[in-house]
């Protein structure tokens, strides 16, 4: 049977095990070249004979009973990196989905440089110019872009854009809808902001996106007046204005991006308003990039947290800069309120990803090639909010040298293995993967707990990532907010689903590093959901990639 090859490094297929030394003499009929440059050939398939080679060993060796999934995925095993690699950060989703939507209700021209080009951002692009804004790319290099966006005062659906030409967006008879893919952060934010508008807003996403409960996010729209209609609580959701609202309760632990999209409308209410958040919110950091993004385009928001003093005090998040206190933990209620003040034009530069630079800090982390000195990212900025910037701590507590200089964080590789930790995902869920990856081959026992919003992400992400490490050989459990992992030596690598998920693949990919066999994956174009430039930067920290079309046996 396929898993339980799959499972067992012994009985791997030998040139699968990926000495480099041997690779020549396990695939008959390989071209004759030096042995340190084959992985290399086989990542980049230079040579069409090769990947004919290795669509026939695969053919010959894995056996019969193969998922019908597996055809046309990606391979991911370890080569041969460079002494000391260098990778510039891709830009940050979190920022570039929100100052995409700033600067498209700011009436006039916005410049926003370095913007992430991904299928997520693009859907909010598209949701952008469903209400009339203008998006035009200054530069694009195909992972980032320097845009340029005309706002207009919101709402506005006097046709200054042709609705039914735009990919994803749809006009009909009183009203409009919006296709947000797989970008929840889209869909939710657009919700709050379609809120305000007096004909109807249908908005909708692919199947992935339809598991995602909106429901708080509704029931405090409805506070306000406006009209929800959904599919028990998930999208697709219809909502119609306007908002009238000046008072919003929304519970604080399902998800960041409700408070988000009721803090991103409420400046363009008539009336001043709040934003009442009931106990503690999950993934906090997020609130903070929301908060900066709308001072920088000109929005006024005050915040007072419930454990102050009674008579307590509120604090302006000025623009461009929140203060101390909107980073301060939240506990019990946050109160939130906000300025009638609209949005007014800006630049801005969008800084890079913490969140997709942990997986490539954790692949230099967690390499056993001797040859590798050490891998760096630059283009971050570790006095950013960006809660994910943990990931430096996270690898310096599990043992690996960690640096930073100006915008330039390196870490060298773990002598030896890991060290367990027990740590709290609830304000770095995005890091949940990629963590429980460093754990897997940890020495002793890890905890990962405090994100049970994680089950309501792209997957369910807590199941995807026990299963995950069970499939390539580790020992993991879930638990209600996180998972158990009890370390093993070495992966002995697999198959591993990817439900569609970007951040599950691309931990996937890295736990081909601690793997003694090859990992695949299915789905391998969805990290272009987030990180579309993922597969050459991994290549440059030492992980060989062959695409799955070698998997698919050949006609009899």
């Amino acid at each position: 049977m396929w898993l339980s090859w799959s499972h067992r490094p012994e009985t791997l297929p030998g040139w699968l095990k990926t000495d480099p030394e041997h690779l020549s003499e396990r695939i008959p009929g390989f071209p004759e070249a030096d042995p340190e440059d084959i992985s290399e050939k086989i990542s980049e398939k230079i040579s069409e004979k090769i990947s004919e080679k290795i669509s026939e060993k695969i053919s010959e060796e894995i056996p019969e009973e193969i998922p019908e999934e597996i055809s046309g995925r990606f391979v991911f095993f370890r080569s041969r990196p460079e002494p000391e690699v260098m990778i510039t950060a891709p830009p940050s989703k979190s920022y570039t989905h929100r100052t995409i939507f700033a600067a498209a209700l700011a009436p006039g021209k916005s410049v926003i440089r370095n913007c992430l080009v991904s299928e997520d951002t693009l859907s909010t692009i598209r949701a952008a110019e469903s209400f009339g804004a203008s998006v035009v790319s200054l530069r694009n290099d195909g992972c980032s872009a320097d845009l340029e966006i005309s706002g207009v005062p919101f709402p506005d659906f006097s046709g200054s854009s042709d609705l039914s030409g735009s990919d994803g967006v749809s006009g009909r008879s009183g009203g409009i809808s919006v296709d947000c893919g797989n970008s929840g952060t889209t869909l939710r934010l657009l919700t709050g902001i379609a809120s305000l508008c007096a004909e109807p807003v249908t908005i909708t996403g692919d199947a992935s996106l339809q598991k995602r409960p909106v429901l708080p996010l509704l029931r405090s729209l409805e506070s306000g007046g406006v009209s929800c209609l959904s599919k028990n609580g998930f999208p697709p959701v219809t909502v119609c204005g306007p908002n009238a609202g000046t008072v919003f309760r929304i519970p604080g632990n399902v998800s960041s991006q409700f408070i988000t999209s009721l803090l991103m409308t409420a400046p363009l209410l008539k009336n001043d308003s709040s934003v009442i958040v009931s106990g503690m919110i999950s993934s906090k950091p997020y609130i903070d990039i929301t908060l900066r993004v709308m001072g920088t385009a000109g929005a006024s928001v005050f915040r007072k947290d419930s454990h102050e003093s009674p008579q307590g005090s509120l604090h302006e998040s000025p623009q461009g800069s929140p203060q101390e206190s909107s980073l301060r933990t939240v506990s019990d209620d946050a109160v939130f309120r906000i300025r009638h003040s609209g949005y007014r034009p800006f630049e801005q530069t969008i800084p890079g990803d913490f969140s997709s630079a942990a997986f490539l800090l954790t692949a230099g982390a967690v390499s056993k090639d001797e040859r590798l000195s050490s891998l760096s990212v630059s283009g971050l900025d570790l006095s950013d909010v960006q809660g994910d910037k943990k990931i430096t701590d996270i690898l310096r507590d599990a043992g690996a040298p960690v640096t930073a200089a100006g915008n330039t964080v390196s870490v060298r590789k773990i002598c030896g293995r890991p060290g367990s930790l027990d740590l709290d995902m609830g304000n770095i869920p995005d890091l949940f993967p990629v963590t429980a990856v460093l754990l897997s081959t940890a020495d002793g026992k890890s905890r990962l707990y405090g994100a049970p919003q994680l089950r309501f992400k792209e997957s369910d992400r807590i199941a995807a990532v026990v299963d995950m490490i069970r499939s390539l050989g580790g020992k993991a459990e879930e638990t209600n907010d996180g998972c158990i992992i009890e370390g093993v030596p070495e992966l002995s690598g697999g198959f591993v689903r990817s439900r569609g998920d970007h951040r599950i693949l691309m931990a996937a990919a890295i736990a081909s590093l601690v793997s003694s066999g090859p990992v695949i994956t299915d789905d391998p174009e969805c990290c272009r959901i987030s990180y579309p430039g993922f597969i050459e930067d991994i290549r440059k920290a030492g992980i060989s990639v062959v695409r799955g079309s070698s998997f698919s046996r050949p006609e009899q």
